[in-house]
């Protein structure tokens, strides 16, 4: 078996698949401050990832970045209508694909470092510049919704929140490459 350090939150559904593929996990449970953190974190890793797709894939990088999108807004504990009610009076974005990128990223960041008081803004003012990005992107909305929803279904979303610390591979698995490639750590011994 060759064990790697993971240390991030994961999709619900993702500790089994690893284990039916013959994997170990080593995970634990978060307080509710750590899910906003670990979801802030998240949402970063996801914002670089869309902005380094080519065209074809960026559909499948946004739904991702809607589904950790959708959970920190459950995480935040800020209601629904008051960060909808604060949209409405955000200013709109006319910024281009990778300007509005650059927007998402520092919006996550000033979001992720918001005290409880200030989230409804932050929130309201990230989900604003994610929007303005898609509808800059040149994808379908409704293509990357399709893509979210059967990724849910697949891998589950982010509640639970699951934070794995580790993960233990059969040497011959393809995923111990993968996991070599994206730079997580290979513990040895």
């Amino acid at each position: 078996m060759r064990k790697f350090s993971f240390e991030k939150i994961v999709r619900s559904k993702i500790p089994d698949i690893i284990r039916e593929k013959g994997g170990i996990v080593e995970s634990r449970s978060l307080t509710d401050t750590e899910v906003f953190v670990f979801l802030g974190q998240k949402a970063i890793e996801e914002i670089i990832e869309v902005q380094e797709a080519t065209v074809e894939h960026r559909s499948e990088e946004f739904a991702d970045l809607l589904e950790v999108s959708k959970a920190l807004v459950s995480a935040s504990e800020v209601p629904q209508t008051e960060i909808s009610h604060i949209r409405r009076s955000e200013p709109s974005y006319s910024f281009g694909f990778a300007e509005l990128g650059q927007q998402a990223l520092e919006s996550v960041k000033e979001l992720a470092s918001a005290l409880p008081d200030d989230r409804a803004l932050e929130m309201a003012h990230f989900l604003g510049v994610v929007d303005a990005w898609i509808d800059v992107s040149g994808v379908s909305r409704t293509q990357i919704e399709q893509i979210r929803d059967d990724k849910r279904r697949e891998f589950g979303g982010f509640s639970p929140a699951i934070y794995i610390e580790t993960v233990s591979v059969p040497n011959d698995d393809t995923w111990a490459d993968d996991y070599v490639k994206r730079g997580y750590q290979e513990i040895h011994g």
